[in-house]
């Protein structure tokens, strides 16, 4: 990655006045671990999910019952128009969210349909089925 390349082992804003006040040098600062840290590459098949589609949509209106008093009903729908998100032909997504070791979350799937991102799968947000949330905002 470019961040990688460019700043990681670089010296913080910090580790820079150390070495400005000579009370440092670059490799000490390095060998303890006090420069700014390498970010780390994606397992294989975790990342570039740029396949998945979903269309999120929320309403809501807020009414004013007294002058210190707003009651805000809404509406959230998040995959709008439900678009089935399958997982890439090696189920990557799945395999990463089954509980296995590197799992984000230890989720087990137990969809009929494997292939599928969907409820049981561990997916909460982009990529499950049309989700409905209704919500209520008192302010006072």
């Amino acid at each position: 990655s470019n961040y990688n390349a460019n700043f990681a082992g670089q010296p913080t804003p910090a580790g820079q006045a150390l070495l400005t006040a000579n009370l440092f040098t670059q490799s000490q600062l390095a060998s303890l671990g006090a420069v700014q840290q390498p970010l780390a590459s994606p397992p294989p098949g975790e990342a570039g999910l740029g396949w998945l589609k979903a269309f999120d949509l929320k309403v809501s209106w807020p009414y004013k019952v007294r002058e210190y008093l707003t009651i805000e009903p809404s509406v959230g729908i998040f995959n709008l128009f439900n678009f089935a998100n399958f997982d890439s032909p090696n189920n990557s997504l799945l395999q990463a969210l089954d509980g296995s070791p590197g799992s984000p979350n230890g989720t087990i799937n137990n969809a009929a349909r494997p292939d599928r991102s969907g409820i049981g799968s561990g997916v909460f947000g982009l990529g499950s089925p049309r989700v409905v949330e209704f919500g209520l905002k008192i302010d006072f």
